[in-house]
């Protein structure tokens, strides 16, 4: 397994020689460059699509729960002024007041917890999506890949996980998955999907901006 902050290549039980391993890399790396120059859009539009379609309506949920808890913190700061003035004017003696009040506090403080729990969830679906843009940027720099540089990989690569190797049909395979910078694992269509995909990109921004 290779790590973007290791200096050298891990392979933990599954061995791949290191010329082998890295044209796989390379071959990998400019399959990956050419797919976003020539369908960038589309592949912005698939990351973010994946993000929100499974995590929006948790999302929303989330973001009515913080809305909810908001409100009772203020409904419990009204309620602890209330039972304050009560306790002053006599109308509720001191030991109901501090079970009260010591009952409000905790509630409140449970209710930030959970507010600033929710918050950071809510926050890091803004971060994958910003990862996107990050990782687009990185793709900017480089118009081709034509060799395996430390500087190519800390650009594109998080790691690198080899995985054992498998007969299959009297054949022996082994599977290298590459986790891109930001984003994770990438599976690239075959050029002929990669069309359709960006012809139903296309009809769905006319229909949009119709």
């Amino acid at each position: 397994m290779y790590k973007r902050t290791s200096r050298a290549k891990e392979c933990t039980q599954h061995y791949i020689r290191g010329d082998a391993l890295k044209q796989l890399v390379l071959k990998q790396l400019q399959q990956f460059l050419s797919y976003l120059q020539q369908f960038e859009r589309v592949f912005i539009r698939q990351q973010i699509d994946a993000t929100f379609a499974e995590r929006r309506y948790e999302l929303s949920a989330k973001q009515r729960q913080i809305g909810k808890d908001e409100k009772r913190i203020k409904e419990l700061d009204r309620l602890f002024r209330k039972i304050y003035e009560d306790n002053v004017n006599g109308k509720l003696n001191d030991e109901r007041f501090y079970k009260l009040s010591d009952g409000y506090e905790a509630e409140q403080e449970q209710l930030k917890q959970e507010i600033e729990a929710l918050t950071a969830e809510v926050s890091e679906a803004d971060t994958e999506a910003t990862n996107v843009a990050k990782l687009i940027a990185v793709t900017k720099k480089y118009t081709r890949i034509d060799e395996l540089t430390p500087e190519i990989l800390n650009a594109f690569v998080d790691k690198i996980v080899v995985h054992e190797r498998e007969k299959k049909d009297g054949k022996r395979t082994q599977k290298i998955d590459i986790y891109y910078s930001y984003v994770g694992i990438v599976d690239i269509p075959a050029d002929e999907e990669m069309r359709e995909m960006e012809q139903e990109y296309m009809q769905r921004t006319k229909r949009q901006t119709a």
